[in-house]
């Protein structure tokens, strides 16, 4: 089976024309993208894809492409207007379910981290994680919205999100340590 990017590659082929994307970046996709693609779980990949097709009049540079997966009811990535209220506006059981699910992965992940010995003392320290439960409380929202939930109701997506955090924490940790 095909990677994510090689996925990505074929499609954006088809939707643009194969010279469009080889003139852009060759015939196979460069290293950083698939780094960057494969970072993404197939809720984003999907979104990406979908404004890919529908609002851009070329192939997206690689920051425009993982703008367009990850960022959430955008006007200007969706110019039909948002189709899900911001989370802070949608009132009722779908956004208390997910952040409290999401408060409760968070909740649970770091008290399993302390029984490692592993704890995060500072704001800089939980910034990625606070962050990376508000991004999945808001994919899953998008995710049941769309009625796209995962058969795992989020647990891979979650730990995509925790993986990609705790990058960000073990750079901070590195900086604070030179």
């Amino acid at each position: 089976m095909d990677s994510a990017v090689d996925q990505v590659w074929a499609r954006f082929a088809e939707m643009f024309g194969v010279s469009a994307l080889t003139n852009k970046f060759g015939a196979k996709p460069p290293q950083t993208w698939r780094t960057q693609v494969n970072s993404l779980n197939e809720f984003q990949l999907k979104r990406g894809m979908n404004r890919a097709l529908h609002f851009t009049k070329g192939v997206p540079n690689l920051p425009e492409f993982m703008r367009m997966c990850r960022e959430v009811a955008s006007d200007d990535l969706d110019p039909e207007g948002p189709r899900i209220a911001p989370s802070h506006q949608i009132q009722g059981p779908l956004a208390q379910r997910w952040e409290a699910e999401a408060g409760i992965h968070l909740l649970s992940y770091v008290t399993d981290q302390s029984k490692h010995r592993i704890f995060y003392a500072s704001e800089e320290l939980t910034a990625p994680l606070v962050k990376a439960k508000k991004e999945w409380a808001q994919d899953m929202r998008d995710a049941e919205m769309a009625a796209a939930l995962p058969a795992d109701n989020g647990k891979q997506w979650w730990g995509e999100y925790v993986k990609a955090a705790e990058q960000t924490i073990a750079a901070v940790r590195m900086r604070k340590a030179a």
